[in-house]
């Protein structure tokens, strides 16, 4: 069981890999999940909108701070922040789990966190002093407390470490996620009419994970952990936008047409060729026309998988910037891979080859 200094050092040489949902249950976990909601042991979120960050506390309250989910420091970005993880005096050699999101009548506006993460420092200052763009950061998962590993714990016990901690303390920018005390029908319902993003379920006994790879150049899958799903409309998953085709329409002359897309074989690290997908904003087909912006993850939503392995009336839903999602870990996953993807006799491409173009 690793320690906080281990940990640290690992977050500090981008080697560490924090645990995420899995993106859809199969049909097994479908009835778990079933069965959980009627033994009123299933959790349920909202999903938040934005980007995902660790927060380390060390021993002094100048080693406060946020990294992306590619281990980037960018604390130095979101002053409120961490003013108000100060202010709430979390115990030593704590690491939590959570996600920056901005939010405009109720919903979440993950382009602007965007924003604030593509600009220089000193423009990310600007948009938040003034009021352009106030974001949040919401916690939803402990890693270790006061230095002891507490990711063998359950969910609810994470939970309400948390819950307990922040209770009756006063803080505008640090919140914790919120759970929905209903059933999953109607937090779908709910979903569907505020238009969130999505939910995420978690049964009430799961305990959650992280892994630390060796190198930092290592490619390692996103631990996903056992008991805890995404819930969206549709599939929602990230790819290798690896190649492109060009517009031939008049209007769009130098634009994209769509994206060539793939996934990696998480036992082979070669990409698994997915066809093509398109219906990119008008901004992105021009900028990313650019070879050198490539390769780059996509977020692709989908209705589902064809028998050979194509996802069907597919649409790019958002580019990852790659301090979020780096194209190297846009794994499928093994259920994935078993289920549907053995079926697509595509070449596979080493993915050495689709190295960014200088």
């Amino acid at each position: 069981m690793a320690d906080f200094e281990e940990i640290k050092k690992a977050i500090e040489e981008k080697r560490f890999v924090p645990a995420k949902p899995k993106e859809r249950p199969n049909e097994k976990e479908v009835e778990i999940i079933k069965s959980l909601d009627e033994a009123k042991k299933l959790r349920t979120t909202k999903k938040a909108d934005g980007n995902g960050y660790v927060f380390v506390n060390g021993n002094r309250p100048a080693e406060i701070e946020l990294y992306t989910l590619g281990m980037n420091p960018s604390g130095n970005k979101y002053p409120s922040i961490i003013k108000d993880l100060g202010s709430l005096v979390f115990p030593p050699q704590t690491i939590i789990c959570g996600e920056i999101a901005f939010e405009v009548d109720g919903k979440q506006r993950r382009s602007e966190i965007g924003r604030i993460n593509s600009s220089g420092l000193k423009n990310a200052l600007r948009l938040q002093e003034s009021k352009e763009i106030i974001p949040e950061l919401f916690l939803f998962n402990p890693l270790m407390w006061n230095g002891k590993d507490i990711t063998n714990w359950s969910y609810d016990d994470r939970f309400e470490c948390l819950a307990e901690h922040l209770a009756k303390k006063r803080f505008d920018y640090v919140k914790l996620i919120e759970l929905l005390k209903c059933s999953l029908a109607d937090a779908r319902a709910m979903a569907k009419e505020k238009e969130w993003e999505g939910l995420v379920l978690a049964d009430a006994e799961s305990m959650t994970g992280f892994s630390i790879k060796e190198t930092a150049d290592e490619d390692a899958p996103i631990p996903r952990t056992k008991g805890l799903w995404k819930d969206k409309e549709g599939l929602l998953l990230d790819f290798v936008a690896y190649d492109v085709r060009f517009s031939t329409a008049k209007s769009r002359l130098g634009a994209i047409k769509d994206f060539k897309i793939g996934i990696i074989d998480p036992f082979t690290k070669e990409i698994i060729p997915c066809g093509n997908c398109g219906k990119l904003r008008v901004s992105d087909a021009f900028a990313y026309a650019d070879p050198k912006k490539l390769p780059v993850a996509v977020e692709v939503r989908f209705e589902m998988w064809s028998h050979n392995g194509v996802p069907l009336t597919a649409s790019v839903e958002r580019i990852r910037e790659p301090k979020d999602k780096h194209y190297t870990q846009c794994f499928a996953s093994e259920e994935d891979m078993a289920e549907i993807l053995f079926k697509n006799t595509r070449k596979r491409i080493p993915l050495s080859s689709i190295k960014p173009k200088k």
